[in-house]
């Protein structure tokens, strides 16, 4: 860790300083301490990694620390903390002691539109031991942020309530359930610079309300909007639950929790109970990567079936993702294995998801329909899968909405008012395409 804060620091090159602050050609110790960090630990990898064929990591990881001050606060002006460009060569940084869940989601979603940092995260839970509630909305946070690092207080789940620890748990899942996407995200933003965690406007620059900084779009597919405030305001109408504005992008998006589709561009008011973070799908192509297995460690999770979760859109349109291949090849850690993914919708029922070359493994695809739609053949490799039963089945919405969860994968049935899930599971192969036809009602 390199805290840009200390009293003390390593100065840059010709400046006989150890001040804080010190400068020398716009490089203060903020860009030099990161970069003696990182070099150390490169030099460590080099040295003690490498030799044991341990090359998982790939670049060096180090944690620097940014914030002015103590630590980031509500509404601050996101130039004051972008710094320089040069910053964005190391990799995970810090927003300092005492930050709020509010300060946690603005210094994040600014800093990857503003400073290149596309790993930028609070100590998820707060420095104090809060609420229930507010370990809730502090976890859901960070389980749909950059980084989930639980630090600063007593946040241990189990010092609480059954329900608590139940949904706390949950939501861990589902965040280790992302991590083929959250792998592939990450080499993205390293090959690209686009962040894991996006402001509105990197999608939408012209249009009115995408530059809101409370709000993002996470993984390129999911809108999420957390709750800052404990305590109920005057409008919100369910005893229990809080509400706040939202801007939805354009498009049709689908709530998470309760299948229900709204269009955009548009502000609306969402209102959840403290276990619920305020989170939507992107109907018009999400194409969504997670693992089959529960581990909690990336080692140990077991990716030989990975789950499709797509979104058909209603109209023609192509979407593309990948799996960063994991192994101690110098290919995975260079982020030259991947397997490529297509999905393709041609705007009059049928649906193609397309798997390149890659290790053998099992696919489970998740086609979220909407209601009414039905699945109503199905091909692989050009050969039509009969019988449909024996290959494909149709999961029917959930009637109890207090015991729902998304995003947990295979074998779990939609939202409430969301269409049913077309799921077909392909055997152990390699280089495959899966055609699916689908029907509305009536038709």
């Amino acid at each position: 860790l390199f805290d840009a804060t200390w009293g003390f620091s390593t100065p840059p090159p010709l400046l006989n300083t150890s001040e804080t602050g010190a400068s020398l050609n716009g490089f203060d110790n903020v860009v030099w301490g990161s970069h003696v960090y990182y070099s150390a630990v490169r030099r460590f990898d080099a040295t003690h990694r490498a030799p044991r064929n341990d090359l998982f990591y790939g670049r060096p990881l180090s944690l620097s620390k940014f914030a002015p001050g103590l630590g980031a606060d509500p509404g601050m002006d996101p130039a004051s903390y972008a710094e320089l460009p040069a910053h964005h060569r190391y990799p995970v940084w810090w927003t300092g002691d005492q930050v709020s869940l509010q300060a946690s989601v603005e210094t994040m979603v600014d800093s990857g539109l503003h400073g290149f940092k596309p790993f930028v995260h609070s100590d998820c839970g707060g420095d104090w031991k809060g609420s229930e509630g507010s370990l809730l909305r502090w976890t859901a946070h960070c389980a749909f942020g950059s980084i989930l690092r639980f630090h600063g207080a007593d946040h241990r789940p189990w010092k609480y309530s059954g329900p608590t620890l139940d949904r706390i748990r949950a939501y861990l899942k589902v965040r280790y359930r992302l991590l083929p996407s959250l792998i592939a995200a990450g080499r993205k933003a390293t090959e690209t610079g686009r962040p894991l965690v996006a402001r509105g406007d990197l999608f939408w620059p012209d249009e009115r309300g995408s530059s809101i900084n409370t709000q993002y779009i996470f993984l390129e597919d999911l809108l999420v909007a957390p709750m800052f405030h404990l305590t109920a305001p005057l409008e919100t109408t369910i005893p229990g639950e809080i509400a706040r504005d939202v801007w939805v992008p354009p498009g049709d998006w689908e709530d998470a929790w309760d299948g229900s589709i709204v269009r955009g561009p548009t502000t609306i008011v969402s209102q959840q109970p403290s276990e619920r973070i305020p989170l939507w799908y992107r109907r018009d192509g999400a194409f969504i990567v997670l693992a089959f297995d529960d581990a909690t460690r990336v080692d140990d999770q077991d990716w030989s079936t990975l789950t499709l979760e797509v979104f058909p859109s209603a109209a023609a349109s192509e979407t593309r993702r990948f799996v960063a291949e994991r192994g101690p090849s110098a290919e995975a850690a260079a982020g030259e294995a991947r397997t490529e993914l297509v999905l393709r919708s041609d705007g009059q029922g049928s649906v193609a998801v397309d798997i390149g070359n890659g290790p053998p493994r099992a696919w489970i695809i998740r086609l979220h329909l909407l209601p009414g739609q039905r699945a109503a053949g199905a091909s692989l490799d050009g050969a039509v899968l009969e019988p449909l039963e024996s290959w494909l089945r149709h999961l029917e919405p959930v009637a109890d909405t207090d015991t729902y969860f998304p995003l947990l994968g295979a074998g779990t049935a939609p939202a409430p008012q969301a269409g049913p899930v077309a799921e077909l599971r392909l055997p152990t192969g390699g280089r495959r395409s899966a055609v699916v036809t689908l029907t509305s009602a009536g038709r």
